[in-house]
């Protein structure tokens, strides 16, 4: 049995709904309990009368672009459901002094009283249902962990990464049964895939992004070598309390070091939409405008990331990743240390065992019969090649791709996973000129019509023929009142 697991240590359930329903789902389909707060486990039509934003955004995407049926009352009268009440809550966060405490500690260190209640749910579910093999979280607890290891259930952290929908055509997620936030096990587990890698296929950068990138968006394959106008890109992520309480980020000290090391004007900055509110903060950089991160990243030399997924898309496009932060994941790939004054393009090895083999396709992270072959720990090298072609076979392609010459591969690539001719994938490829090139052009163009403007208005001519202008224009205006 695979039970999900859903705390909200804030109180505040709105963030998270969309993703409650998309347990419930997975829940229903194998007739799985449930333990999440409270709060959650009221009919959707309670959401949906008083118009709550969270649940409109439910209906209004969040359930087609990630796989589940709009919920309903009679969905939720059929799950099996073990809430934390909100007595519970209360005992487990009222040992702090404050909320934001409580919120962060309850991440990193041991909270007795969160585990004896989890101990008393998993044991209910035990008693009426059989035995857990796993449980799944999108949230790494502590308390959670240790009885986990108590009880011999595996623990799942299954959560969103920078492929989802409009941008990439497939969602990928982290799927991994440690924490997200201990690189050491992540580098470990990738140096340990590399002493056996085997026969096992890499595609190349452009080849990746041709894979994975909608359509709309293929365009980036043409400039990612364009030049960049900044010489230092800032990626603020949303920096929640898993960052600031696991990685250790200082925002504001890390902002005072990159002042220090670039001018003013040779930085851009780029802010997570939930990171409006905090715009006069970052008022005096260049406040990226661009429609997508893509387009952003490719402006910039290098990027800095505290807490965001751009880290991993500024390897796959070829630029040097600054990866801030004492436990983010993507270290091994970037520079960790702002003095380290260097360019460092991600190998491709990394970049495709990041996508095969520690991320998982997002419709197999809710896969009973996936999840239950990773619990019997296949090997790495497994995981990746069942992966690759589990994804390959979704873009109607299969390993033969790699027989064919990397010349015509990314023809191939382009036209069978996007459905379209050989022709219409060779005009997407056809060289385009560079977007800072077009645009520096542009102004080029239009500095060049201002400054020839300027000289003639200012020219003695000009001004010495001011009166015969007024002239004419006085008669012409006269002529066309008698007409």
């Amino acid at each position: 049995m695979i039970v999900p697991f859903l705390f909200c240590s804030t109180g505040d359930i709105s963030f998270a709904l969309w993703l409650f329903y998309k347990y419930m789902d997975f829940a229903l389909k194998n007739d799985y309990p449930v333990i999440a707060n409270i709060d959650y486990f009221k009919n959707p039509s309670y959401y949906e009368a008083q118009n709550e934003q969270c649940f409109q955004n439910v209906i209004d995407g969040y359930n087609s672009n990630y796989g589940f049926l709009k919920p309903t009352d009679d969905m939720m009268k059929k799950l099996k459901k073990f809430p934390f009440t909100d007595a519970e809550y209360k005992q487990i966060m009222n040992v702090y002094p404050s909320l934001e405490i409580g919120c962060k500690k309850l991440l990193i260190e041991k909270n007795e009283k969160f585990e004896k209640i989890i101990i008393d749910k998993i044991e209910s579910i035990e008693k009426q249902y059989g035995k857990i093999d796993a449980i799944i979280t999108w949230t790494w607890f502590k308390s959670l962990e240790n009885v986990c290891k108590k009880k011999k259930i595996k623990l799942l952290q299954l959560e969103l990464t920078t492929f989802r929908p409009a941008i990439y055509q497939t969602m990928l997620g982290y799927f991994q049964f440690y924490d997200k936030y201990d690189s050491l096990k992540m580098d470990k587990d990738y140096l340990s895939f590399m002493n056996e890698v085997g026969n096992l296929k890499f595609f190349n950068r452009k080849e990746l992004l041709a894979l994975f990138l909608d359509k709309n968006q293929l365009r980036f394959l043409n400039h990612l070598n364009d030049s960049p106008k900044y010489e230092l890109g800032i990626s603020i992520g949303m920096l929640d309390y898993s960052e600031t309480a696991k990685c250790h980020i200082d925002e504001n000290k890390l902002l005072k070091q990159i002042n220090q090391m670039v001018p003013l004007e040779k930085i851009s900055l780029r802010m997570h939409p939930n990171r409006v509110r905090d715009k006069e903060k970052f008022g005096k950089y260049a406040i990226d405008k661009s429609n997508n991160a893509l387009e952003w990243i490719l402006k910039n030399k290098r990027i800095v990331s505290a807490g965001s997924n751009i880290a991993f898309e500024t390897m796959l496009l070829g630029r040097t990743s600054y990866v801030m932060g004492d436990n983010y994941p993507y270290r091994w790939g970037g520079v960790t240390s702002l003095e380290q004054i260097e360019d460092k393009i991600c190998e491709i090895s990394y970049l495709n065992y990041i996508i095969f083999a520690y991320y998982a396709p997002y419709d197999l992270m809710f896969d009973k019969d996936y999840i239950e072959w990773r619990m019997t720990n296949p090997t790495l090298q497994e995981i990746y090649e069942y992966n690759q072609q589990y994804l390959l076979k979704n873009f109607h392609l299969d390993k033969n791709i790699f027989n064919i010459s990397p010349k015509n591969r990314l023809v191939e690539i382009i036209s069978k996973s996007k459905n379209i001719s050989i022709e219409e994938a060779n005009e997407i490829l056809k060289n385009e000129p560079s977007l800072l090139e077009e645009n520096e052009k542009l102004k080029a163009s239009l500095q060049g019509i201002q400054s020839e403007y300027a000289k003639v208005i200012n020219s003695k001519s000009w001004k010495v023929t001011k009166p015969l202008r007024w002239v004419t224009n006085h008669l012409g205006k006269n002529k066309l009142k008698k007409d």
